[in-house]
């Protein structure tokens, strides 16, 4: 009799084990498809959070183009810059007579240098885009540059006598137009460029 209880305590024993080891697998199958499932939950948000992460970017550069063409427009269209700007034609006769000596303490030329100087910034800190303001200043640039600070005489103008302003005085905007405008004569090629 003890071997018959002994033999039905190891079927029993047995068929525990059996059905704990079917338990096991049959969890072990649920654990995995547990993990494949958040696998892929996981996948789908770092795939949402690289589409925000883009929209973001886009819409960063999007808020960058307009500020640069805001600042551009206030140097095109602003009132108080064209009234300094027409000030200004009339006293170098048309930008053609920069010799007066008197320009050096010109508040307009001051503001309008001030105002190119803060987009030289903006451009030097990542605000605005260069290729964008390149597009709209290039020209005001140059002249202003070239005649004020570097003396340089452009065909029909008169350069100034002496020094207006120095180039530490508006170290962003010399930096811009040495940019713009390179020294060895190679294109910046700034048409078509995203900025």
């Amino acid at each position: 009799m003890d071997d018959l209880v002994q033999t039905a305590a190891a079927v029993v024993a047995a068929s525990a084990t059996f059905y704990l080891a079917v338990a096991a697998v049959h969890q072990l199958r649920l654990i995995g498809v547990q993990l494949e499932n958040q696998n892929r939950d996981l996948a789908k948000q770092a795939e949402a959070l690289q589409l925000q992460r883009e929209q973001l970017r886009l819409a960063g550069e999007r808020e960058r183009k307009w500020a640069t063409l805001r600042a551009c427009d206030r140097l095109i269209c602003d009132a108080t810059l064209l009234a300094a700007a027409k000030t200004l034609s009339t006293k170098t006769n048309y930008g053609t007579d920069y010799t007066s000596p008197d320009l050096a303490r010109d508040l307009d030329l001051k503001f309008v240098l001030n105002q190119l100087e803060s987009v030289a910034l903006g451009i030097d800190q990542g605000l605005y885009i260069d290729a964008l303001a390149y597009d709209h200043l290039h020209e005001m640039v140059k002249k202003m540059v070239r005649v004020l600070i570097k003396r340089e005489a452009e065909p029909g103008t008169l350069p100034p006598t002496s020094t207006l302003f120095s180039a530490e005085q508006l170290p962003h905007l010399v930096r811009c137009y040495d940019r713009w405008f390179p020294e060895d004569g190679r294109d910046p090629k700034f048409k078509d460029a995203d900025g």
